[in-house]
């Protein structure tokens, strides 16, 4: 049974996360690919891992004084903390300890990790690509929008090396200058793990904004005004840790199970699966019923506009339900 049916959102508000990003050759799948090193980030710490069959395993020096100290991993000059299989022990320790596991597109780690032993059930994950998309409401992302680059320039936290990026066109990982290699996946691990706290924060504020427009909303129902169940400035001054139990209706709630479907994904990915089409067909019979119904409700409600239509859904949201406008199209009409 997978560790994170056991838990809920509050997980995130841990401080036990480590973040990875992996370089790496081709997919796991494929005979000829391969890791070619990772970066780490824990409670500030990098560490850096090598993949073991392109680069030679360095063991770390144990007699190595501070001025031997690589600046940018605290470990001595030309060692490593570790190989691939050392790396999955150490994503396993933090998980096991209650913590999980930070990337950006998760997918690609996971797939790679679990191809050196790790265990997929006992992974928890909170993958930040999932995350823009999440705010973004499910809706179709701008090109490069759900990138690590673009998540990462619209909140001041940094921009992907220029100069690696180049070097990384049409080129693999293997084929890169070692530095150049260690720079861009050091970048992108800090990317990642800024970008991480600040995506947790902005989820939870647009999930209180959500509800105070929802409170707006039941107030001007056909039933009357209906009694609010949150307090949205008791909520908003709040310690993290005690919305735990709120946070299941929360934007955060909808990230977690998002990112609990990915070590799914990856296990299905490795392991192809069959479905049953009698059972697909079924349930597209009931999905489909069940959306026929909401159309017909928001018909009625809505007193039988076109919600496919922009100008009529904006006039209803805007004029008959009266929200204020805060975004515009390119056009100057109100976005909906």
């Amino acid at each position: 049974m997978p560790r994170m049916i056991d838990l809920d959102p509050s997980v995130y508000d841990s401080d036990n996360y480590i973040v990875l990003d992996l370089e790496f050759d081709g997919h796991p799948r494929d005979k000829d690919g391969k890791v070619v090193l990772g970066v780490t980030y824990q409670n500030g710490v990098y560490a850096l891992w090598e993949g073991g069959e392109l680069l030679p395993y360095r063991p770390t020096s144990t007699n190595a004084t501070e001025s031997d100290l690589d600046g940018f991993s605290g470990h001595p000059q030309t060692t490593v903390s570790g190989g691939m299989y050392d790396l999955v022990e150490r994503v396993t320790q933090v998980c096991s300890s209650g913590g999980f596991l930070v990337a950006h597109n998760a997918v690609a780690e996971l797939g790679w990790l679990a191809k050196y032993g790790l265990d997929l059930r006992q992974v928890v994950v909170y993958d930040t690509m999932l995350g823009e998309w999440v705010l973004q409401a499910g809706m179709p992302a701008h090109q490069g929008q759900l990138s690590l680059e673009g998540m990462a320039t619209r909140r001041s936290v940094g921009v992907k090396s220029e100069w690696t990026t180049v070097l990384f066109n049409g080129v693999k990982a293997s084929e890169i200058p070692y530095s150049a290699l260690v720079e861009r996946c050091s970048n992108d691990v800090l990317l990642t793990a800024k970008s991480f706290k600040l995506q947790l924060l902005e989820l939870k504020i647009k999930s209180i904004r959500a509800k105070e427009q929802d409170q707006k909303l039941k107030s001007k129902s056909s039933y009357g005004p209906i009694a609010p169940d949150i307090n949205p400035n008791e909520e908003a001054t709040a310690e993290p840790k005690s919305l735990a139990a709120k946070q299941h209706h929360s934007l955060v709630a909808v990230q977690f199970c998002r990112s609990m479907m990915t070590p799914m994904l990856v296990d299905m990915q490795r392991e192809h699966l069959l479905l049953d089409k009698a059972l697909v067909d079924s349930e597209y019979q009931k999905a489909t019923a069940r959306r026929e119904e909401i159309l017909r409700a928001l018909y009625t409600m809505t007193g039988g506009i076109n919600i496919n239509s922009r100008p009529q859904l904006a006039n209803y949201v805007y004029g008959t339900l009266g929200f204020t406008c805060t975004a515009k199209t390119e056009s100057g009409a109100p976005s909906v």
